[in-house]
């Protein structure tokens, strides 16, 4: 939620900005769940692409956790694309909290480049992915029904007492086993292409491609991106 949303919307946009003034941790630290995991052929960092156009055949699956009511997807079936923003758990430079450089170098340039004018995976937020992936097919679980239309979704239950694991890059390599049936309890399968997404990533959130507002034919690259041919 950006600070302007709380400055300028709504007679509680005052208590909101002072609320928050009281706890100004929260600008800097946001808690997300994730509502689903990706299953992908991509198993190891070295065998995904840099994008997911490079490789637009590869497919895979967006599972959703069960206790999402599978009404959420209502309205997402006659859309071509999706936005899946997901987190990087093998990114264990991001995880262990190592310093990242201001400048670095990417694949496709020859000097060093700010960080946030690059794609690369390690990011001063944390491991977050957004990557846009084809629809192939949307699926519901029809066990998972709630009967209910109300539209609510059940959260999981916490895990804030649960140990987070060993804290080596060695763990990063390590697939999670908190959902090992998710091929069979989850309320909602999309089947996507044009995948770049590591196995068992966790999903965070998922939006629709829209033509009209995601896509700019106009758009400029920098000269140092140019020079190497991107178009």
């Amino acid at each position: 939620i950006s600070k302007c949303s709380f400055l300028c919307y709504g007679p509680w946009a005052k208590t909101a900005q002072e609320h928050l003034m009281r706890a100004p941790h929260l600008w800097s630290s946001i808690g997300l769940r994730s509502i689903g995991l990706v299953r992908s052929p991509y198993r190891q960092r070295a065998e995904c692409p840099r994008q997911g156009a490079l490789n637009p055949e590869v497919r895979g699956t967006i599972y959703l956790h069960p206790w999402l009511n599978p009404d959420i997807v209502d309205g997402l079936h006659g859309f071509s694309h999706l936005w899946c923003i997901f987190y990087m758990h093998r990114n264990h430079r991001n995880i262990l909290g190592e310093e990242l450089p201001a400048k670095i170098r990417p694949p496709y340039g020859r000097n060093k480049q700010g960080l946030l004018a690059t794609r690369a995976p390690h990011r001063p937020c944390g491991p977050l992915g957004l990557s846009c992936l084809r629809i192939e097919g949307i699926a519901i679980n029809e066990l998972k029904r709630t009967g209910s239309r109300s539209n609510k979704c059940v959260p999981a239950l916490s895990h804030d007492n649960e140990s987070a694991g060993p804290d080596s890059s060695e763990a990063c390599d390590q697939d999670p086993s908190a959902h090992p049936d998710i091929e069979e309890s989850f309320s909602v399968k999309i089947s996507v292409s044009s995948l770049d997404i590591l196995d068992n990533s966790p999903v965070i959130d998922i939006k629709p491609y829209i033509p009209a507002y995601d896509s700019y034919p106009t758009a400029e690259i920098a000269d140092w991106l140019r020079e190497t041919g991107c178009q």
